[in-house]
C-alpha cells in the first residue's frame, strides 16, 4: 500500500520502512490535505479553506453549466450533454484530491510534484485514465500533473513547473499512449487556473505558510521543507552520491525531531 489517510480514525497510514527514505515524504503533505478538507466545516480556523473550497466547487459548477448550455444548443453528437453531465459529476468527487495536492505544492513546493511524477512513473498503467461512463475515484495522473503545474505557476516556481512538465511529456507513460476523445472536456485550464487560485488564497486565509521561490531559499539547514526539495534536486543532479547524502539526511532528521 501506499500513503492514505483514513477519515474515520483521523489516521494517516505510511508504508513500512518510508521514513529511511525522503523522495516521497512529501506525500504526508497531501494526506494532511485530506484530513484538512474532511475537517474543514468543523474547525473555525479553517474557515478560509472551507470558503474558498466551496467557491472552486461553485466554479466547477458555473463552468460545466455554461458549457452544458453551449452544447444542447449545438447540432452534435446527443451524447455530447450526458457526457458534460458526467465529468461534472466527477469533479465532485475529484476537488477534494486536487485540494490535497495543491495543498501539498503549495505547503512543501516543487518536492511534491517530483513525488507525484516519480510515483507515477512507479505505479501508473494509464496516465490519461477516464471513462465516458463509469465513474473514477480520482482525477487523472495527466490531471493531476497538469494541476500541480499551474498551481507553481502561481507561486512563482515557473521555471521548475517548465522543467518537470518536459520529464512528463517526455516520459514514455505519456508519449506512448493517448487519450480518448471525450478527454478533452475533462481537464480545461480555465477551470483549473480558477480552482487552484481559489485554493491558494482559502490556504493563505487559514494562515498556513506557502512555499515561494524567495521563502524556500531563506530557509535554514534545518527545515524539513528545504531539505525534501534538496532531496530532489540532488536526485537529478548526482542520482549516484544520492543515497550516501540520503542516509547523511535521514540520520541528521531523526537525532533532530527526536
Amino acid at each position: 500500500m501506499y500513503y492514505f489517510f483514513h477519515p474515520f480514525t483521523n489516521v494517516i497510514f505510511v508504508p513500512v520502512g518510508e521514513s529511511e527514505f525522503l523522495l516521497h515524504l512529501p506525500d504526508l503533505f497531501h494526506e494532511i490535505g485530506h484530513e484538512i478538507s474532511c475537517n474543514k466545516e468543523n474547525e473555525s480556523r479553517l474557515k478560509g479553506v472551507h470558503g474558498k473550497y466551496t467557491l472552486a466547487v461553485h466554479k466547477i459548477t458555473e463552468y460545466y453549466g455554461q458549457l452544458l448550455t453551449k452544447k444542447r444548443r449545438e447540432t452534435g453528437p446527443s451524447e455530447i450533454p450526458r457526457l458534460i453531465m458526467h465529468i461534472h459529476s466527477q469533479w465532485k468527487n475529484w476537488i477534494e484530491e486536487f485540494f490535497s495536492d495543491l495543498f501539498a505544492l503549495y505547503t512543501v513546493g516543487p518536492a511534491y510534484a517530483w513525488s507525484h511524477l516519480h510515483i507515477t512513473i512507479k505505479k501508473s498503467q494509464n496516465v490519461y485514465d477516464f471513462s465516458p461512463i463509469l465513474p473514477r475515484t480520482h482525477p487523472s495522473d495527466d490531471g493531476r500533473m497538469r494541476m500541480l503545474i499551474i498551481g507553481m505557476g502561481l507561486v512563482g516556481f515557473e521555471d521548475e513547473a517548465k522543467t518537470i512538465w518536459s520529464k512528463w511529456k517526455n516520459m514514455p507513460l505519456t508519449t506512448g499512449t493517448q487519450p480518448v476523445v471525450e478527454y478533452q472536456y475533462v481537464y480545461p485550464e480555465e477551470l483549473m487556473t480558477e480552482v487552484a487560485s481559489a485554493i491558494l488564497q482559502g490556504i493563505k486565509e487559514s494562515g498556513f505558510a506557502i512555499v515561494l521561490p524567495k521563502r524556500l531559499n531563506e530557509l535554514n539547514e534545518k527545515s524539513v521543507i528545504k531539505l525534501l526539495n534538496e532531496a530532489w534536486d540532488l536526485f537529478w543532479k548526482e542520482p549516484n552520491g544520492f543515497r550516501s547524502w540520503e542516509e547523511k539526511k535521514i540520520l541528521y532528521l531523526k537525532e533532530t525531531l527526536q
